[in-house]
């Protein structure tokens, strides 16, 4: 807030899975303060062994590796100083990691090359609401200690959690729970248990579900650091997360028919509410049978 000179966290501009050297052209001479963008394994047309590159899965091949969009932002922030107009301004970026494999090399490269800018390093490293039965890709204990040892001085954590539909959502309960926010909170002071040496921390939360995350929730994240809104998000989310008092960055999409009314958790909560009907019916004729 401070590098760009906003007064608060929801002014900052986000340009949003900038996975493409097109997309990363369009985000450097446009209004954007944060250049948000996602790493995998993958290769280029010019590397055919794996290398970090900037895709989103499943694509496992992209025209822009790491190290290209990294030092392109750099060369970028570098020929803006002293400039004007959206053109001038310089960039920081979100590195959203979706390869545990990818956070090191990364990280190396990004720490030997000057980078005057902010730097967010962002992962899913716990596990969140919905059904999801697959172990999370990242352990947080390892990459508190990859961050530790690697990350560029001054770089922000952005942990969060890994998130599926869920009918629940469609009856209001369906946020981040306690014991979520629980055990963030209990890995992140094990892994930096002197404050003063804590780096700035911030938890991105999906808006729909943040929204229904308990208020005590969201006040002991925002005891801990900052919250980081994601995906779609409708009026009365984003009126809700302005009203939050603490700082809080807004990086959404506008909301499409499935999330303005919740139709994905639609066909899952009417099967569910079926399946009720269906049992009450069986035992209300077992009971009149046994009349």
């Amino acid at each position: 807030m401070d590098y760009f000179r906003v007064a608060r966290a929801e002014q900052v501009i986000w340009s949003h899975a900038t996975n493409s050297a097109e997309k990363l052209a369009t985000a450097l001479a446009g209004q954007c303060h944060m250049i948000e963008a996602d790493i995998l394994m993958g290769n280029t047309s010019t590397t055919p062994f794996l290398v970090p590159i900037m895709a989103h899965p499943p694509h496992t091949s992209s025209n822009l590796s790491f190290e290209e969009f990294a030092l392109t932002v750099r060369a970028h922030n570098k020929s803006s100083e002293g400039g004007s107009g959206f053109a001038g301004k310089k960039k920081g970026i979100k590195l959203d990691f979706k390869s545990p494999e990818a956070v090191v090399d990364c990280l190396k490269f990004l720490r030997g090359v000057p980078f005057d800018a902010p730097v967010w390093i962002n992962a899913d490293i716990w596990r969140g609401p919905g059904k999801r039965r697959e172990k999370c890709k990242f352990d947080p204990e390892v990459f508190f200690k990859q961050c530790k040892e690697y990350a560029p001085a001054g770089a922000t954590l952005s942990v969060g959690w890994t998130v599926q539909s869920s009918y629940k959502v469609l009856l209001g309960c369906g946020g981040y729970s306690m014991k979520h926010i629980s055990r963030a909170i209990q890995d992140i002071e094990r892994a930096y248990p002197s404050v003063s040496n804590r780096p700035r921390i911030t938890f991105p939360m999906q808006a729909i579900l943040a929204r229904q995350t308990p208020e005590a929730g969201i006040e002991k994240l925002l005891q801990y650091g900052s919250i980081t809104l994601w995906g779609e998000a409708r009026p009365a989310d984003m009126e809700w997360a302005v009203s939050l008092q603490g700082i809080v960055f807004i990086d959404v999409n506008e909301p499409g028919w499935k999330a303005t009314y919740l139709v994905t958790y639609f066909l899952a909560s009417m099967m569910a509410m079926a399946g009720m009907v269906a049992i009450s019916i069986v035992y209300y004729r077992y009971d009149i049978g046994d009349v």
